[in-house]
């Protein structure tokens, strides 16, 4: 199989080698402080998971990749109650799975071939992965 030059280019994803980075630690016995990506450290409670799991039932299908319109309208309200912005729900809003998916679709739409986007550091690693 032969992949696509862009998906051959990426570098192993930066918190599946800090988790890497930390197994490797650990197994030599060093004690380190994890500054990595954070993760709930208390059980969900029970009424919180019973609640979860009582929303999908029966059905817990894919979303749609657009999303429902009426996601898309409530956040375009949020946007206009928090920021004073007006947006079209129906062409200017895009749901994402995740801010990831979103920062790297960002730069996939904003730039182009030879294109520079300015990302911070220290920041969210997926700018990295690269956008050509």
């Amino acid at each position: 199989m032969r992949l696509s030059p862009t998906l051959a280019g990426l570098r192993t994803y930066p918190f599946v080698r800090l988790t890497e980075a930390k197994r490797r630690l650990a197994a030599e016995g060093v004690d380190f402080v994890d500054f990595g990506m954070g993760e709930p450290r208390e059980e969900t409670p029970l009424f919180i998971r019973e609640a979860l799991a009582a929303a999908i039932e029966p059905l817990s299908g894919y979303p749609t990749a657009d999303g429902l319109p009426e996601l898309r309208a409530a956040i375009a309200c949020w946007a206009e109650r928090r920021f004073g912005v007006v947006m079209d729900p129906h062409r200017e809003i895009v749901p994402t799975l995740g801010s990831k998916e979103a920062i790297f679709g960002l730069a996939q739409v904003v730039g182009g071939p030879g294109a520079r986007i300015a990302v911070t550091t220290p920041g969210y690693p997926v700018p990295a992965r690269k956008a050509s």
